[in-house]
């Protein structure tokens, strides 16, 4: 008997069609359970949804950074962020201020966790410190917003604008 080849983006769609729908019906039978054992169940979902980042709407800015490294390499942004940078992390930074460009930049003022939005006009007033960890202010010692991040449907676009740009 042969089996029919499947080509491995179909295949991850059926995967996580599947998942998608066992979440779903652990959730459901989660939320009927009630009590202590509904709640460590939909806790598990929860961390394993999160785990594989689908139910986390924000990727961390060092990371979002080194793929935008990888996904532009060869092209004219890829090349300006890897000339500019001294070294791994002030390349990062760089990439950064390429992203920054055409996605909005999320960001929690210390010590808070909330993230809120980088404006561009505090954009204009600072750079990215840190491997795009941290954002600061010219000539200030201290970042005013840390744990930057970026939503993971707008970076998907930036990817493709990026990747347009020439010279």
């Amino acid at each position: 008997m042969h089996l029919p080849s499947i080509d491995p983006a179909t295949l991850a769609w059926i995967f996580a069609g599947i998942v998608a729908l066992a979440g779903a019906f652990a959730i459901a039978a989660a939320k009927g359970l009630g009590g202590k054992a509904g709640e460590d169940l939909y806790a598990a979902i929860k961390r394993v949804w999160n785990k594989f980042g689908m139910g986390n709407k924000f990727m961390p800015l060092p990371e979002a950074c080194q793929v935008a490294f990888d996904k532009l390499h060869g092209t004219d942004v890829g090349e300006m962020a890897h000339a500019w940078g001294q070294n791994p992390q002030e390349k990062l930074d760089v990439m950064a201020g390429h992203l920054a460009a055409v996605i909005t930049i999320w960001g929690a003022r210390p010590p808070a966790t909330v993230k809120e939005p980088l404006s561009a006009v505090l954009l204009r007033q600072g750079a990215f410190n840190d491997g795009a960890a941290n954002f600061r202010r010219f000539n200030d010692a201290t970042p005013t917003h840390a744990n930057l991040a970026v939503k993971r449907g707008d970076f998907r676009k930036a990817l493709k604008e990026l990747a347009k740009l020439e010279g």
